[in-house]
């Protein structure tokens, strides 16, 4: 197996993400977020997984992974437009308060809101309204990742676990992924529609050499506790590179 990373490559990466005045704000390596002061329980610090060139990691860290080495180290200046983005003035919004009472959530100055999915921070408050920004906390700004290749992964059902977790927000333990002769058997916790079902093979059967056919299957959870609130608010905290 070669050392050299290429694009379709899955991997596990560690990194520590900074402002380019030296704040760091990001990492899932545990003793460093304890060191900097940013930990959070809430938070995994494990490496994360990513197949090189998916757009699963902040675009200027999978640009720059294709050449590298096994167990390399290197640090990358990323321009805002690789980072968070640019700062885009659409994004800050007047959000009715009445909108904020029927969640019951008493919006203030900092507060981090979730509209189902759309994270913005409260900027203002003035009279009936709220003013919400919806753009990401680091849009606009030049950022400093240091970043380490720990390993490649070969295993085709690894690959394929790690693979949907960044296109399905799905618990492992509603998840069964098998692999047997050449056909990949998904066991989801929900049916998915004949178009979703079609798009997913087509991206397995590219990122994963050994597959020729997907299957889906169901199995039965129960996930009518899981479902999120579609306004919930709360304190702000560090982002992280591959939401």
């Amino acid at each position: 197996m070669s050392n050299t990373i290429n694009t379709g490559d899955f991997i596990e990466v560690i990194y520590t993400g900074s402002t380019n005045d030296g704040v760091t704000f990001d990492t899932n390596v545990e003793a460093i977020a304890k060191e900097k002061k940013i930990f959070s329980a809430k938070q995994k610090y494990d490496p994360v997984k990513i197949c090189v060139g998916e757009h699963q990691i902040l675009e200027g860290i999978d640009q720059s992974l294709n050449g590298k080495e096994l167990g390399q180290k290197f640090t990358l200046n990323i321009p805002a437009e690789l980072g968070f983005g640019k700062r885009d003035v659409k994004k800050v919004q007047l959000v009715p308060m009445t909108t904020f009472d029927e969640h019951k959530v008493k919006p203030f100055k900092g507060l981090q809101v979730d509209f189902d999915g759309q994270i913005g921070v409260v900027q203002r408050i003035s009279g009936g309204r709220v003013m919400v920004n919806f753009n990401h906390p680091l849009s606009g700004k030049e950022l400093v990742y240091d970043v380490e290749v720990l390993k490649k992964i070969t295993d085709t059902t690894e690959q394929a676990k790690a693979y949907i977790s960044h296109i399905m927000p799905i618990k492992p333990e509603h998840l069964d992924i098998s692999v047997k002769d050449k056909t990949l058997v998904l066991c989801l916790p929900f049916d998915l529609p004949d178009s979703f079902r079609e798009a997913m093979t087509e991206k397995f059967q590219k990122v994963l050499s050994d597959i020729e056919k997907v299957e889906f299957t169901k199995k039965l959870v129960d996930l009518s506790k899981e479902n999120p609130t579609t306004l919930k608010g709360e304190h702000t905290h560090g982002p992280n590179c591959h939401h």
